[in-house]
């Protein structure tokens, strides 16, 4: 009877450490460091892992353009008015380029001055700040001049880095400056045939006033090829 009794008992332990060594190796395993193993991602590789977070884009707004009158203007920022009476206040930046006829490229905020007019390109960020990518002065108000002799035309090559229709080119010439002209009402763009080539990339020449406007654009044809001009 004992000797059932022991055997028994010895059958149940048995099939306890049985049942035990299943759950075990059923279970997660543990690297050597005490930390699970991860669990696999259904063959999947996170591919960000370990990249650097996309940078936030600013600037990313529409660009526009404005016509009119300083109001005021500081360091920092410059306020214009156009002629409907609206205004719109821009930031200047470092990267703002300036434009004063008398003085080229080399102008600073401390030569915009009230009153003066300007040309303004700028671009509102996420939060619909203004941010100036250029300030061109116009010299000259347009009024009162109609008995003053008109001045001799000037005239300025390049290649177009943006085009605005109706509203402004801007060229960059052989030594590397880049200069904006607002456009004329009347602007003429010769010869006729190529005004389709007036785009970003295109070889011309921009004919000025003194108030900076152009007056004319001649379009180049494109290098190579060459079409009886």
């Amino acid at each position: 009877m004992k000797r059932s009794t022991l055997i028994i008992v010895i059958g149940v332990i048995a099939a306890l450490l049985l049942v035990t060594a299943q759950a075990f190796a059923a279970a997660p395993q543990a690297d050597l460091t005490g930390k699970p193993t991860p669990k696999p991602h259904d063959g999947q590789i996170d591919d960000d892992k370990g990249k650097p977070d996309k940078p936030f884009k600013l600037n990313q707004g529409k660009k526009e353009v404005y016509h009119g009158v300083i109001l005021s203007v500081d360091a920092a920022s410059l306020t214009v008015q156009m002629e409907d009476g609206t205004t719109a206040t821009v930031a200047l930046t470092a990267e703002t380029r300036l434009h004063v006829p008398t003085l080229g490229l080399t102008a600073t905020a401390a030569d915009l001055l009230p009153e003066m007019r300007v040309m303004v390109k700028a671009r509102p960020d996420e939060a619909g700040i203004l941010t100036a990518l250029s300030v061109n002065v116009i010299m000259g108000d347009g009024e009162g001049d109609d008995d003053m002799e008109e001045p001799e035309p000037d005239e300025s090559a390049g290649i177009v880095t943006e085009y605005i229709p109706g509203t402004s080119i801007t060229i960059q010439m052989a030594d590397g400056a880049v200069v904006s002209y607002g456009l004329s009402h009347n602007v003429k763009i010769v010869p006729y045939y190529r005004a389709d080539l007036l785009d970003v990339g295109a070889s011309v020449t921009v004919v000025t006033r003194l108030d900076m406007t152009a007056k004319g654009i001649v379009v180049h044809p494109p290098a190579g090829d060459e079409d009886g001009d």
